[in-house]
């Protein structure tokens, strides 16, 4: 019925653009710093954390994305079932 409120499909572009955000920001603080940390504890950092982080984090967006998409199908399908049994 009219009255009945809709739930809001989460806004999953808004987390991913400020995970995408964060990302460069941490990349841009890292050049900085390893500008003038250079010994065997900024390799093995650099190797070990910030190097797998990059094929994580895409696989993290495309997921986001995904589930993104599926979420808004879900949604459409929904509105399309609710103004069917209206008619």
């Amino acid at each position: 019925s009219a009255g009945v409120m809709r739930m809001q499909i989460a806004d999953l572009s808004t987390s991913r653009s400020m995970l995408v955000q964060a990302a460069r920001e941490l990349r841009e603080k890292w050049l900085d710093t390893s500008a003038t940390w250079r010994d065997e504890n900024s390799r093995q950092f650099a190797e070990q954390v910030l190097e797998p982080m990059g094929p994580q984090l895409s696989l993290l967006w495309a997921a986001i994305q995904a589930l993104e998409e599926t979420l808004h199908q879900a949604e459409q399908d929904l509105l399309d079932e609710e103004s069917m049994t209206r008619e």
